[in-house]
């Protein structure tokens, strides 16, 4: 339980993991997901904001900049998306550009 409680992750995926699922995504809804005290932002990071920095991010590695001139997200939403796909290991920084992130954790 103590693991559940003290985990930084979505707590839907610590759960599913717990009993065997291995294709569980972030809920988007748990407080880790919602992350309020690190954006100031109270909207849930949504599967379907995922999958577009994901299909983004498939063609190359992208800056947030770019990532927000090509979604067209404010710079707070750009932020919240890419620290949450990062922490749940989704996208991690290029090796080559420590400014630009790719797909893989």
């Amino acid at each position: 339980m103590s693991g559940y409680a003290d985990t930084k992750k979505c707590r839907e995926v610590y759960l599913r993991t717990y009993f065997g699922e291995s294709s569980a995504k972030p809920c988007g809804h748990c407080d880790n997901c919602i992350s309020v005290s690190e954006t100031g932002s109270d909207k849930p990071v949504t599967d379907s904001d995922i999958e577009l920095v994901e299909m983004l991010l498939k063609e190359a590695p992208r800056s947030p900049q770019q990532v927000r001139k090509e979604t067209r997200w404010k710079a707070e939403k750009v932020k919240k998306v890419i620290h949450f796909m990062e922490r749940e290991q989704i996208i991690s920084r290029s090796k080559e550009n420590g400014t630009e992130y790719k797909l893989g954790g």
